[in-house]
């Protein structure tokens, strides 16, 4: 009997043991479980870096440790450049690469007791704990800038990637963790709609452009609607024996408060909105429209040239929207041409080439427009069927220290078969120097201002007579 009782004992114990080793495992499965959902929670599950849930606690934190100690906090705000256009035409997983490569430089680049965070998509953001000197700053901004200097190499490409970034400072210009986020989100704004690839600091007044540029935002929304476009035109002439080649078709923006805006107040924002691809093909529309018109008059009006963006290129709706109009209207390939900016197909030409083979094929004159405004790949000018590239205005307007600049890009216009024309000219000086470098295909307001269809209808008028 108690040998039974001594064995039934024993196997109790080792069923307790059991249970209690089971029960261990559980509970260290659960914590570990809990851990895993807890970081997950609060970090980005493609670069490990924190999220922004747990960027906004450690701002919180250090701002109370800045309270404390009376020191200052910096935030940085960081924006990528032209992200969307590189993820769409390289590929989401060579998009995903560069932004781990670039998340690893952000992180070499601070201190350890600082934090990068990326907030989603192609914005981050770094928290610059405790400093007294704002040259501190400077000091980190430069660094960060500098990580793009050279390009990245990822799965067989080069990439040239730049960000504009925004700077808010704790206590100056805020003492709560949204206004202080919300302040460096509004001056990384300022930077992307001024130029890219630069950093501003924090001020009230951004705030007021902001506030500005929110109202002109829903204005230009509400342009078309309310019939304040116009289409304007700027004729395109060959000097060797005075002869019209063709327009430029020019927006303007009658706008009720500010009067009329051109291109380069209201384009930027049309195209961060996503509103441009609307307006682009209202004014392909209205321009194609008249032209018809003028031909029923038996007006010569030689080339129509039409600015067009790169985002447009990448709409799949495009080509099969311009096949239909030239089906239903033949004779508009013999006079459309297309003008891309150097700026934005040159970035990733290989994203582009077929959409411009098609278009070629289509029997539509390309014309690359400021050219030599940024780092073109003169092999690519073979690639891109390209048939017309126009110079940079820019270069024009300092021509004494553009002279040997002026004279290669003519010379490779040659070179390349390449029709030609300047742009931008606007005094004799500039005239002469292109007649002499047999450069004779202008457009400026040295001859033609850009006017209305109606003004430029009386000009024609006047040529047929």
């Amino acid at each position: 009997m108690e040998i039974v009782l001594i064995l039934s004992f024993s196997f109790i114990i080792v069923l307790l043991v059991i249970w209690i080793f089971k029960l261990k495992k559980t509970i260290k499965q659960h914590f570990i479980t809990e851990d895993t959902l807890l970081y997950a929670a609060e970090h980005d599950s493609l670069t490990g870096l924190a999220n922004g849930v747990l960027v906004v606690d450690r701002l919180n934190q250090s701002i109370k440790n800045a309270q404390r100690h009376k020191k200052k906090i910096a935030i940085l705000y960081l924006g990528l450049d032209h992200f969307k256009v590189l993820n769409d035409s390289l590929g989401s997983d060579t998009g995903d690469e560069l932004l781990q490569v670039l998340s690893e430089k952000l992180v070499s680049s601070i201190r350890k007791s600082d934090t990068v965070a990326r907030l989603g998509g192609d914005e981050f953001m770094i928290i610059l704990d405790h400093f007294e000197d704002s040259s501190f700053i400077e000091s980190v901004v430069s660094k960060i800038m500098n990580i793009t200097k050279e390009p990245f190499s990822i799965q067989g490409h080069t990439i040239n990637l730049t960000y504009s970034v925004g700077v808010s400072i704790y206590p100056e210009d805020s003492q709560d963790s949204s206004s202080i986020l919300s302040n460096a989100s509004i001056a990384m704004r300022c930077v992307k709609e001024n130029g890219r690839n630069d950093y501003k600091f924090y001020t009230s007044e951004l705030t007021n452009t902001t506030l500005r540029r929110q109202k002109l935002e829903i204005a230009l929304l509400e342009s078309l609607e309310n019939e304040q476009m116009q289409v304007y035109y700027q004729l395109q002439i060959d000097t060797k024996g005075n002869k019209i080649l063709g327009m430029e078709a020019l927006l303007r923006w009658n706008h009720p408060l500010l009067g009329v805006l051109l291109p380069k107040d209201f384009l930027p924002l049309a195209h961060s909105t996503g509103f441009i691809l609307t307006l682009e093909e209202w004014a392909m529309q209205t321009a194609l429209a008249q032209y018809k018109q003028w031909h029923k008059q038996s007006l010569y009006t030689g080339k129509l040239s039409l600015n067009i963006s790169a985002k447009r290129l990448q709409d799949s709706k495009f080509l099969p929207s311009l096949a239909n109009l030239i089906n239903r209207d033949p004779e508009i390939k013999k006079y459309l041409c297309f003008e891309l900016l150097e700026a934005e197909v040159m970035q990733n030409p290989k994203a582009y080439v077929k959409t411009l083979e098609k278009l070629s094929r289509f029997g539509i004159g390309l014309s690359l427009d400021s050219f030599a405004s940024s780092n073109t790949k003169l092999a690519s000018l073979n690639t891109m069927f390209i048939d017309t590239i126009k110079i940079n205005p820019s270069l024009l307007n300092g021509l004494e220290k553009n002279i040997e600049l002026l004279k290669s890009i003519i010379s490779l216009a040659k070179h390349f078969n390449l029709n030609l024309i300047a742009v931008g000219v606007q005094t004799k000086e500039q005239l002469s120097f292109l007649q002499e470098n047999a450069c004779t295909q202008i457009q400026g307001n040295l001859y033609h201002k850009p006017a209305s269809a109606f003004e430029i209808e009386k000009k024609l008028q006047d040529i047929l007579k």
